[in-house]
This record gives C-alpha cells, sequence and structure tokens, in this order.
C-alpha cells in the first residue's frame, strides 16, 4: 500500500466517521447535541488531513500527468 492510498484510506475513515454521526443524531435528541461537537472535531480532522496531504496530492498528479 503507498502513501497516496493510505492518505486516502484515512479520508474516507473521516467521511465514515461523518456519516455515522449525522445518522446517529437522526435517532434522539441527545444524539443531537453530540452530533455538533462531533461535527466540529470532524471538520478538523479532515482540515488537518488537507493540510497534512496536499505535498502528497500534489506530488502525485504531477506523476500522472
Amino acid at each position: 500500500m503507498n502513501a497516496r492510498h493510505k492518505a486516502f484510506d484515512e479520508l474516507n475513515k473521516i467521511d465514515m466517521d461523518e456519516k455515522i454521526s449525522q445518522a446517529k443524531a437522526t435517532l434522539h435528541s441527545h444524539g443531537l447535541h453530540l452530533r455538533k461537537a462531533e461535527k466540529k472535531t470532524n471538520k478538523q480532522k479532515r482540515q488537518d488531513w488537507i493540510n497534512k496531504n496536499t505535498l502528497l496530492l500534489n506530488f502525485g498528479e504531477e506523476g500522472l500527468a
């Protein structure tokens, strides 16, 4: 598994966490309160991922061109 593949696996996990959080929020009102905190956390995880992997993604695109 190369670094680019691992990076996208990590992004997919972040996206799945977001989807699970959304689903839990629709089940009960307590979930809505948790959702607010999880949404903020997931947004920060996604931004951290982008910051960490921008160079890798840009380098990978040049390699494909």
